[in-house]
């Protein structure tokens, strides 16, 4: 009874996704990261932009769904969506509630090696959101991850930019950092 119930609130949350058409959903994971950069983002893009993002730790398809039907308005233009993964599959699970036109990866590490079984397990559940982008979609990748940079080589549908610090041919590289009390602060070079 209890997936029955979940089933229907996923499928509820789904259609309210979809009739937000121009709504832009942008997907965020990674090993670790994830949280800082969904708060970053969100903080640039509120700028110019109404943004909702998944609050707290609400990175699993429960929680995102809950979001989506408690949060999510028509008012809202960009949804940012903290995606977490605990096993194989998991992401792609999320990022098929969400479709997100934009995906961006934080890092390939080591976290739940013991439910994924090796790295390359936990490559491949991260790259899964990679994966569901449209052909017009946009992958943001951690070009000073070598993990991330390696299974990257593979994608080929949807446009992809590096951003980093210290690797070369960075589309996007943050220069001139700096940290103090105040916060951190830099320059991104394109």
């Amino acid at each position: 009874i209890e997936a029955y119930v979940n089933r229907w609130y996923v499928e509820d949350a789904r259609k309210r996704i979809r009739r937000s058409p121009d709504l832009v959903i942008i997907g965020i994971t990674g090993s670790y990261g994830k949280t800082s950069t969904k708060f970053i983002l969100a903080s640039v893009l509120s700028e110019e932009k109404t943004c909702l993002i998944t609050p707290a730790s609400y990175n699993t398809t429960m929680g995102i769904t809950k979001v989506i039907r408690t949060m999510l308005g028509p008012l809202h233009e960009v949804f940012i969506v903290e995606m977490g993964a605990r096993q194989p599959g998991d992401i792609r699970e999320i990022a098929s509630l969400v479709q997100p036109r934009i995906g961006i990866i934080t890092a390939i590490g080591d976290q739940h090696l013991e439910t994924f079984g090796s790295r390359e397990a936990i490559q491949k559940t991260k790259f899964e959101l990679i994966a569901s982008l449209p052909s017009n979609g946009l992958a943001c990748l951690n070009g000073d991850d070598p993990a991330v940079v390696n299974a990257a080589k593979s994608i080929t549908h949807v446009r992809k930019v590096f951003y980093g610090i210290e690797a070369s041919g960075l589309n996007y590289q943050a220069e001139r950092i700096k940290t103090d009390p105040s916060g951190t602060s830099f320059q991104v070079r394109t």
